[in-house]
This record gives structure tokens, sequence and C-alpha cells, in this order.
């Protein structure tokens, strides 16, 4: 992977966990992969291993971190409580 396209990626990784937080829906790395925001639609196959890659390099870097399995911007720590909370309500 090129230098520009893991920059690219390194945003659509963090606009997709910043995006799901506003949500109040904190992600999984899964949830990453899945729901990852591509707006310039280049609809390139994306392993799920770089994104967990991009992930912790995020996290060393102190932009996001993970907070029991889900990722959360730094700010927004007690989003990956209230998930567990409205799941175990859901059930």
């Amino acid at each position: 992977m090129n230098i520009q396209t893991r920059k690219d990626l390194n945003k659509k990784v963090y606009f997709t966990v910043l995006y799901l937080n506003c949500l109040n829906h904190p992600p999984t790395t899964f949830e990453v992969w899945r729901h990852l925001l591509d707006f310039s639609n280049s609809s390139q196959s994306i392993v799920f291993s770089d994104i967990s890659e991009i992930l912790k390099e995020l996290q060393n870097k102190k932009i996001i971190l993970i907070k029991k399995g889900f990722w959360v911007i730094n700010n927004r720590k007690k989003l990956s409580e209230d998930r567990i909370a409205r799941e175990k309500c859901s059930l």
C-alpha cells in the first residue's frame, strides 16, 4: 500500500469512528471495517488487518482509544459503557 493510499485509509477509518461516536454507537474493529466511510467511492477491497493496524496506529497517536472492546474518541469514553448497558437491555 503506497503512502497516499495509507493516508486516505487513515482518514476514512478515523472519520468512521468519529461518525459512529457522534451517533452514540462506539464501533468494534469489525464494525469499522464493515461500515467504513468511503466518500471517494473507490470501491477497492480493504483488508480487515489493514483496518486493525490503522486503528492501533491511531490509538498509539492518542487520537482514539479502545475501551471495553469499542473504539471511542478521547472525550467520549463513557460511550462504551452506555453501549454495553443498552445491549444488555435489548436482550
